[in-house]
């Protein structure tokens, strides 16, 4: 007879939420969704503060930049 007694207790104290499942899980997966998007903005934050020191620090001469980008090889393709 007391065998069944522990069972009980197990799951009757295992119980102690009263949500469905589904909604268990739902906020378990925002919870990480959430820390998740967080760690990212940090990042994100992180690399924009490096790209304009970077910037800042080296603006490069405009001349040479506007050079480089309108030069394009073209191969030759038509070889007769």
């Amino acid at each position: 007879m007391l065998p069944w007694i522990g069972i009980v207790l197990t799951l009757w104290t295992g119980q102690t939420d009263e949500r469905p499942a589904y909604v268990r899980e739902g906020d378990r997966i925002e919870q990480q969704f959430r820390a998740y998007r967080d760690r990212l903005n940090q990042f994100l934050q992180s690399l924009r503060g490096a790209v304009r020191q970077t910037i800042a620090a080296d603006p490069g001469n405009p001349a040479t930049a506007a050079t480089a980008r309108l030069w394009v090889s073209i191969p030759a393709t038509d070889r007769g």
